[in-house]
């Protein structure tokens, strides 16, 4: 892939990470204690689950591009 093709992929990948941002700014600007203590306690659950998948994902991520 010659570098002039990227340019679209990164800038897809840019507003991709903008909406991202955008979505997740209610739970960014507070901690997660203060977004659970808002939510029911299944909601709460599964927050924390995801939050759980979310580490997990990154972790294992970065241990396969390691090896």
């Amino acid at each position: 892939m010659e570098a002039t093709d990227l340019s679209p992929l990164i800038e897809d990948l840019s507003e991709n990470i903008d909406d991202l941002e955008e979505a997740l700014g209610p739970i960014l600007k507070s901690s997660l204690a203060d977004v659970a203590s808002k939510l029911p306690l299944l909601e709460k659950a599964k927050l924390q689950v995801l939050v759980v998948y979310a580490i997990e994902s990154v972790l294992f991520c970065t241990y396969e591009h390691s090896t």
